[in-house]
Parts: C-alpha cells; structure tokens; sequence
C-alpha cells in the first residue's frame, strides 16, 4: 500500500529523473524498465499509465532533459543583441558548456545527449530539427556578426562547427577522466574553460576575418 501511495502527483517527476539518470549510465538498450522503477519507489504499472512503454519514456526523458537544461541555461547565456557579438560568443560558450558539464542534478543531462549521439534512436532527428539546429543557426549567427555576413557560408558553419567541437572536447566523460583527470568540473573551472573557448576561438575568428 506505501509503495503504491508513492505513484501519486509527484510520480511522473520522480521517473522521469530516475530514467535520466539510468539511460545516462547505461544506454536506451541496457536500461530497464524496472531499474528505473526502482530508482523512482514506484511499481511497474506507474510506467505504463504514464508513459505507455519504455519507448515513450525514453522520448520524454530525453525532451525533458533539454527542457530542464535549456531552463536553467539558455542559449543566449542572458546576452542580448545589445551586446558585442564577442560578449554574445561568451555567453553561447558558457551556456553551452554548463548546460553538457553542470555537476549539479541534471549532470546527467550531457551523458544522455552524448550517448543519444553516439547510439542514435529515432528520438534524435526529432530533437536535431526542433532544439540544436535552431540553437546552431544562432551561433552561426553571432559569428556572422564577428567576421562579417560577407563571408562565405560555408566557412561560418565550419566555425560554429570548430567552436562546439571544442565544447564538446570537454563533455567526453573519458577525455575529463583520462587526460584532465576530472570526473567533474566544479563552476569556477567551467568558467575557466568558456574563457579559454572564447579567447581561442575570436583569435580564430579575427585571423579568418582577414582573409
């Protein structure tokens, strides 16, 4: 009866971090159904009156993962168009790198996505074409601002590509563990790494602008 008291309001919440957490370490394929019911102190049937199957748990976990990211982080890091386009690269980056590096309760947020990435399912054309393409396009914009919308097009996409290269450099689990010998960042070391991405990059930037 206690077990059952516990897929009440709050339920959906609970499952849908217990999933996060769980894909995150394991995988869509590995996970199962009844680690995560587990994880969230609910019974089997809470999964399907909520979400049906483990599919449709899976979509919703990855959508709301970007959702509490992009809440917490947005893309415009609080920028503005006000701001110099350099100012705007910085609070890119730096969103950008919380949102993937953030060692706080959505730290698993960047495994997900990663692993989404890596072992694609049908999930990820949905998200590329209603969150990171749009979020592309406006880092391809503030670099447009930078080198100017003369330049061609190809070349800014290849910049805005180098630039989330780089980000992503640090969100590798296995490049933080084996070459920085970090599991996690704290805040003041991410901070660190958006102004060396910033620094890094408007160099590129500025010495691209000449050609």
């Amino acid at each position: 009866m206690k077990k059952a008291n516990r897929t009440g309001a709050n339920a959906r919440e609970r499952i849908l971090e217990a999933a996060g957490e769980i894909f995150a370490e394991c995988g869509y394929q590995k996970a199962t159904v009844r680690d995560i019911c587990g994880k969230a102190a609910v019974n089997l049937a809470a999964i399907n009156y909520h979400f049906g199957d483990k599919e449709n748990l899976y979509r919703e976990t990855l959508r709301n993962a970007v959702f509490l990211s992009y809440q917490k982080y947005p893309p415009d890091g609080g920028a503005t168009g006000a701001d110099r386009p350099e100012d705007r690269l910085r609070a890119y980056i730096r969103s950008f790198l919380f949102r993937i590096l953030d060692p706080g309760r959505s730290a698993w947020f960047g495994k997900i996505i990663s692993r989404e990435i890596i072992e694609p399912t049908p999930v990820l054309d949905s998200l590329i074409k209603e969150v990171f393409y749009p979020n592309f396009l406006r880092l391809v914009s503030i670099i447009e601002d930078i080198v100017g919308r003369d330049k061609d097009p190809e070349t800014v996409r290849f910049c805005a590509a180098s630039i989330l290269g780089q980000c992503l450099y640090f969100g590798n689990s296995k490049t933080r563990l084996f070459f920085l010998n970090k599991k996690r960042f704290a805040p003041e070391k991410i901070e660190g790494i958006t102004d060396h991405i910033t620094r890094f990059s408007i160099n590129a930037l500025a010495a691209i602008n000449k050609t």
